[in-house]
């Protein structure tokens, strides 16, 4: 599994085959839902979880990822020797026109510190919607840096790893609260 948001969208987890999370959030849904993870990767990636995955050469693997997820894990696996099947679990929209009108009015507030991507559809979104590159961002990952670099953003600190509390911690330390200031 490449995502939590994938686990989510299975009508159930079936019992047999055997299990593996890009990362620990993913593997967190799946215990949740009652599979067992056999594996997870040391790198929270798609290229991380196809060099994991031991004795590939053969393997029948079946991917359930989102529409717009990124080729590295497919293509290790292949490249590996595995037997890929993919099936999309759910679609990525990347900036859907009902959330334009609640961006705008958060873009209104003055006080806004950064904005926070946790992906690199969310950047995409982002711009997509009216959002503007003049504001400073916080990244969950070195891809949603790259993404959001490219874009035109400057990047004020990435998190240290793929997950929301290290997400937290990296907005926390690049922009404290000020003290006697409502959160």
């Amino acid at each position: 599994m490449t995502s939590a948001a994938g686990v989510r969208a299975l009508p159930e987890i079936v019992t047999g085959p055997r299990w593996a999370a890009v990362g620990e959030s993913t593997a967190a849904a799946l215990r949740a839902r009652g599979a067992e993870v056999d594996l997870v990767p040391a790198e929270a990636s798609g290229a991380g979880l196809a060099a994991a995955l031991p004795d590939a050469e053969g393997a029948q693997v079946l991917l359930v990822r989102a529409s717009l997820a990124d080729p590295d894990l497919p293509a290790g696996l292949l490249e590996r020797g595995a037997v890929v099947q993919e099936i999309t679990a759910y679609e990525t929209v990347e900036g859907p026109t009902e959330s334009a009108q609640e961006l705008r009015t958060a873009l209104d507030q003055r006080d806004i510190a950064a904005v926070v991507f946790a992906s690199g559809s969310a950047v995409r979104g982002f711009l997509k919607l009216g959002g503007a590159t003049s504001l400073p961002a916080v990244t969950i990952g070195p891809r949603t840096t790259a993404v959001a670099r490219d874009a035109g953003f400057t990047v004020i600190t990435q998190a240290a790893g793929p997950n929301v509390h290290q997400l937290a911690s990296a907005v926390e330390q690049a922009i404290p609260l000020e003290a006697g200031k409502d959160a």
